[in-house]
């Protein structure tokens, strides 16, 4: 099978493919360099990846595309423009949009299978996306729900990210080695979808009645967040309000998102898990102690 990895960084998507012939294209000489190093087999090509698609996207048979998501990431506008924090605010800036020429391309005039994969954007996106795993994917064929527990961003450091994301970097002279490896698509989800592509090679398509199970709600606080705390006999004992979604609440929220999983039938929320005293502490300030 040939494959076109575009925008391929360090080759994080690409870790754990088999039995595929692969061509990769990556702007900067550096990262390309590092890849060249983990996929010694792959053809790399060091220019723009945009272009590269338009004038040869007809000779593959699989096309991964990742352009770049700073412009319409959430964090970059929720923390680095709206938030009054401590970090310095970022100017507007236009949200690229060669990421949806791309995907209007690969949809209209690419006879094989295409995923799009980008970050969950700061505005409702303006070609219905399939949201797992905590990414957009636009394809060519379904993608079924990815959990692959903590990418570890937030927090990460070089040497966390290094393991996460499987790649060690650590003797290669590249700036900004965190942001790269934050940039990566993990391995497993790197596998998963392309997984998922194979399964549809050949596979007629079907319509299957729709059976809801669960509904997964993300409800964006606008920095209006206010929780509170009760004992048994329903007395407030404490309460946050910073603005902001607590800590403990499940998945990656950043501070802005309430991000739950519900059962229809019994309402029950199936990603949360249970804070510790410690995290309950930290969020809920009881007003005697003030």
């Amino acid at each position: 099978m040939k494959v076109l990895n575009l925008y391929c960084g360090i080759g994080g998507n690409r870790k754990l493919w088999k039995d595929c012939d692969v061509v990769a294209v990556e702007f900067d000489p550096g990262i390309a360099t590092v890849y060249k190093q983990f996929y010694p087999n792959d053809a790399v090509v060091i220019g723009d990846a945009h272009q590269y698609l338009l004038d040869h996207y007809m000779n593959f048979d699989f096309i991964w595309a990742s352009p770049p998501c700073q412009s319409h990431s959430q964090i970059r506008y929720n923390i680095g423009f709206l938030a009054n924090r401590k970090y310095k605010k970022v100017k507007a800036v236009y949200p690229d949009m060669k990421l949806y020429q791309e995907i209007i391309l690969l949809d209209k005039f690419f006879k094989g299978k295409w995923v799009v994969e980008n970050t969950i954007p700061y505005y409702e996106p303006l070609i219905k996306a399939t949201k797992t795993g905590g990414h957009l994917w636009w394809s060519n064929f379904p993608i079924s729900e990815i959990n692959h527990g903590n990418r570890g961003h937030r927090d990460g450091t070089v040497e966390t990210l290094q393991e996460r994301k499987m790649l060690d970097i650590s003797k290669f002279n590249i700036k900004n080695k965190r942001q790269v490896l934050r940039n990566c698509v993990e391995p497993e989800v790197g596998l998963h979808v392309y997984n998922e592509m194979l399964k549809s090679l050949n596979k007629k398509e079907r319509v299957y009645e729709m059976k809801i199970k669960t509904i997964s709600i993300s409800a964006k606080c606008s920095d209006l967040c206010f929780a509170t705390a009760q004992d048994k006999d329903g007395n407030q004992v404490g309460d946050e309000h910073d603005g902001y979604v607590p800590d403990f609440m499940p998945d990656e929220h950043y501070g802005d998102y309430v991000m739950l999983d519900i059962d229809i039938d019994t309402g029950k929320i199936l990603n949360w898990k249970k804070p510790t005293e410690a995290q309950l502490r930290k969020t809920f300030h009881n007003k005697k102690d003030e």
